[in-house]
């Protein structure tokens, strides 16, 4: 792997030249499109593939950019001319696109693989056995030295993540093994499942008769096989498919619901629940305790709130099983995770929808508050809604203002008192217009 880890190196000290000077990187994007190079990666996992799939991806901008005449000029300097010509060659160079088109072949379906099981609201374990397997059919398409790379996949898969429970899980899930086009009497799946079975069950009778079992649900017999079940199998949980019509298969089946309801790793949890640590960085500065404990309760709370009210939309999605079919095919809807094909939501230039978006706050203010119900108030609606009657208060002041004033120059007062009412005048319009904003 020693190609890789070259590969990503040269990538870095192009991005790095890049980013360290404004004028080069501003000449960037008027090639790239305002597009950038470096983005925030969105799991830990991915960084360095979303690099090398960005500078891939802006490969022809990048070229021209190298050839302009202001690439020269902005690096000119002494300090910088000699590292541009190194880093020009290099993106001119069609060995190293190679390089890092070869990269992204490797990296791509593992990452995609770790996305999958890098989430908090489904269970995993069913699927990443399989998921390995097809990451490595991927890679075999995709890549000449895949014996190579399959080695590595391998050597850290059997020697470190690979146990009994995962090809248990693989085992005993129902879409899996209705599919037809996986297998399951290898050695090592029937022999992991029994070994679980074991662990989970301590009765020697119950064991037996849980093994027993398992033909009942490879052959479809009994419920297994009913048409509500084949019907429900693609829109079920397997965990919750086994709940469901496992009853002739008891034994098997609290043993099946155990697995199947299981992660593969925590780090998604950790990653969305981590508020201490989201607060409490090198970052920021040290903050007082007390102040610290707030800022933790308050975010707490957010989040609460806002999973409540989105917990309809995702009961309806926590029930679609996770589809390994579509995770490997080029029009996969991870491929928005991976890479940042989409254009800006908000345009630069057209600033209607920032009106619209206001008076769709205002109106929707009312029924937010009506849907509040459970002790904490919307606190952007509140503001709206306050800041429009003061709005409406200061206009109806200006208004009362405008015709006191013109009331005032329609009445000719008396060459004697002419002063005197005149400022009787301006005290009423100031009365008036105090009067106005204190009843507002």
């Amino acid at each position: 792997m020693d190609n890789v880890k070259e590969t990503i190196a040269q990538g870095k000290k192009i991005t790095s030249f890049i980013y360290n000077s404004d004028k080069v990187v501003n000449l960037m994007k008027t090639y790239t499109k305002k597009r950038e190079l470096l983005r925030p990666g969105i799991t830990r996992f991915a960084t360095e593939f979303i690099s090398m799939e960005s500078l891939l991806r802006h490969c022809t901008e990048l070229k021209r950019m190298c050839t302009s005449d202001e690439w020269a000029e902005f690096n000119n300097t002494t300090k910088r001319k000699a590292e541009a010509i190194k880093v020009a060659e290099l993106i001119l160079s069609e060995k190293f696109w190679k390089k890092v088109r070869n990269v992204c072949a490797i990296m791509e379906p593992l990452v995609k693989v770790l996305k999958t099981i890098d989430q908090d609201n489904k269970p995993t374990l069913p699927i990443i056995y399989e998921a390995m397997d097809r990451a490595k059919m991927a890679i075999q398409k995709s890549v000449k030295s895949w014996k190579t790379i399959w080695e590595v996949i391998d050597n850290r898969w059997y020697n470190q993540l690979h146990r009994d429970l995962h090809a248990a899980a693989y085992f005993l899930n129902p879409i899996l093994q209705y599919s037809g086009t996986c297998e399951f009497n290898l050695d090592e799946v029937r022999r992991g499942l029994k070994n679980v079975i074991a662990k989970l069950e301590p009765n020697l009778d119950a064991q037996v008769d849980s093994i027993n079992e398992i033909k009942i649900f490879a052959d479809k017999k009994g419920g297994f096989g009913s048409a509500i079940a084949a019907r429900a199998l693609p829109k079920s949980l397997p965990a919750e498919w086994w709940l469901n019509y496992g009853e002739d298969a008891p034994n098997l089946r609290n043993i099946a619901v155990k697995i199947l309801s299981q992660t593969c790793t925590s780090s998604g949890c950790e990653r969305n629940w981590s508020t201490w640590s989201l607060i409490h960085t090198k970052l920021r500065n040290r903050l007082a305790v007390k102040k610290l404990h707030k800022l933790v309760f308050v975010h707490y709370n957010m989040r609460l709130k806002v999973k409540n009210l989105m917990h309809q939309r995702d009961t309806d999605d926590f029930y679609n099983p996770i589809d390994l079919n579509h995770i490997f095919h080029q029009d996969d809807i991870l491929d928005d995770w991976i890479r940042e094909n989409e254009q800006p939501t908000l345009p630069e230039d057209n600033l209607d929808w920032l009106d619209k978006g206001i008076h769709q706050t205002e109106s929707e203010s009312s029924e937010y508050q009506e849907h509040d119900n459970d002790g904490f108030g919307d606190t952007l609606s509140q503001y709206i809604t306050k800041r429009n009657k003061k709005g409406l208060a200061a206009s109806s002041s200006r208004k009362q203002k405008s015709k006191t004033k013109q009331t005032s120059k329609q009445t000719v007062p008396s060459s004697s008192n002419k002063s005197d009412s005149s400022n009787d005048d301006d005290d009423n319009g100031d009365n008036g217009d105090e009067g106005t904003i204190l009843q507002a």
